[in-house]
């Protein structure tokens, strides 16, 4: 898996969006993008505010490029394999209506935030 730096999700994921022009697939790639991080941006706004530390940078700071990071990684880690698994048993190939689907992002986002979280040891959420 590579992630696309200037799109902000992975090579595999992009190559499934199945658009004509290239800007079709761009604006479809930023919409997954700006799920996932406005998520995992909650997710850690709910772990600082159990821990009473809601406004203190540093940990912010600590938790974005930790357990951020991390999940946003491994959300396209596990969404690349789905995507990959899918198209080898449906025979389809154009997912791009599926991963406009806010459900189907939060719910890779949740299985890759309870692993990381069961690595980290987070027990707080």
């Amino acid at each position: 898996m590579h992630l696309l730096e200037d799109l902000g999700i992975s090579d595999v994921t992009y190559s499934f969006i199945n658009l004509k022009s290239d800007e079709e697939k761009k604006v479809i790639a930023n919409q997954v993008r700006i799920s996932l991080e406005k998520d995992i941006e909650t997710i850690i706004e709910s772990l600082l505010d159990k821990e009473g530390k809601r406004n203190d940078k540093r940990t912010l700071e600590h938790y974005n490029s930790f357990y951020g990071k991390d999940m946003k990684l491994l959300s396209f880690r596990v969404l690349d394999e789905l995507l990959i698994k899918e198209q080898k048993t449906s025979r389809i190939s154009d997912f791009t209506k599926i991963l406009t689907k806010d459900i189907f992002l939060k719910s890779v986002l949740m299985c890759a935030t309870e692993c990381i979280f069961f690595i980290g040891n987070v027990r707080l959420l």
